[in-house]
Order: C-alpha cells, then structure tokens, then sequence
C-alpha cells in the first residue's frame, strides 16, 4: 500500500471481549431507548441466544427471533427476515451466529425505514444511512464481520454474490465472548479458523 494513499478506518463504537460478555448487549441497547429487538441467528446457534433473550426481557425489551438461515443468506432470505422486522415494530437488531447472520442483521438495521431499496446500496459507499442500533455477537473465528464494513448476499436468481460496503454497517457494538465458541464442532472451528487466516492473508 502506497504511504502517499488516505486510509480511513471507521471503527465499531464499542467492543466488549471476555466471558459472559454478550449480556452486556440488553444493557447497551436499552441505553439507546431499544424496546423491540429483532435477533438474527441459525438454527445452530439458537440455543446460544437464550442468556442474551433473558437480558433483554428482563429489560422489558421485546424479542423477535428470525433463524431461517440455513446457508449463505440469500436475498430471499434478506426479504423475509425484512417483512418480519418490520410487522415486530423493531427499533435495534442484533446478529447472533457466524458471518451469514451477522451480514443479514446488518442489512436490516440498514434498511428498515426504507429509504432505500436491497439493489440501491449494492456497491462501495452507496448505502445512505443506518436506521437502527446494531449489534453483533459472532460465534466463530471466522471472517470478523462483526467488525467489518461489509455484508454479502446471494442473488440466487443471477448466480452472484451481491454486496454492499459502507461505513453504516459498522455496527454500534461488539461482543466477543468466548463461551459462545465452546459448543461449535471440531470441523467449523477449524474451518473457520482457517477461514480468519486467509482473509488477514491478503490485507
């Protein structure tokens, strides 16, 4: 990289690492007046959220859990966790789970006021805005999209993975809490091990 180029980094505005930290995120949250949440998971990783559901009801903060991702999120998948956002009234999302749920919650933290359409943003600094508090908790190593400005959708229908980059899916906050990894398999840990090192290979 040239020393003679600008970089410009926007950073998460809080992140909490350590054990038992994601509870942190009912606190952080009612702090910005959230009173719906919408919870982005995977089947997999559903039963990690039951701490962080209990934290947020205990705070009189509703919980909407959407964990039909089987895959990479797909626009379709994008769409129907988007119709139910909206029907909850959700006022912040958070993504639990690995890079697919944590891409989708971004995306619909983005979007949800509508004021701007799935296709308008695909791109690099398209996306107008955020229109709610994000927060995101990842259960791999994997490739730090909880960090990252970045989210990444399937477009089944041109066979392409469509993305949108932007300094408004930077989430608000992050939790990086170790007990969350001890149930994941031997191969994903792995995997997504592997996964972290080729992504820092080429920065």
């Amino acid at each position: 990289m040239s020393l003679n180029r600008p970089v410009t980094i926007h950073n998460v505005g809080t992140v909490r690492i350590g054990q038992g930290v994601v509870l942190s995120c009912a606190d952080d949250l009612a702090t910005r007046g959230v009173t719906s949440v919408f919870l982005v998971t995977t089947p997999p990783t559903r039963g990690l959220c039951t701490p962080l559901i209990g934290a947020l009801e205990a705070r009189n903060i509703r919980v909407t859990v959407w964990d039909a991702l089987t895959g990479e999120p797909t626009i379709e998948n994008f769409h129907d966790a988007m119709a139910q956002a909206k029907a909850a009234g959700t006022d912040g999302v958070v993504g639990l789970g690995g890079g697919s749920a944590m891409d989708v919650a971004k995306l619909v933290a983005a979007l949800l006021d509508g004021k701007q359409q799935l296709m308008e943003p695909i791109g690099v600094d398209l996306l107008k805005s955020r229109a709610l508090p994000l927060a995101c908790v990842p259960t791999t190593a994997g490739t730090g999209s909880e960090v990252t400005p970045i989210a990444i959708l399937g477009d089944e229908d041109e066979d392409l993975k469509k993305g949108v980059v932007s300094q408004y899916l930077v989430p608000d906050f992050a939790y990086l809490d170790p007990e969350l990894t001890v149930s994941m398999p031997r191969a994903v840990t792995a995997s997504t091990g592997v996964d972290a090192l080729t992504h820092s290979w080429g920065r």
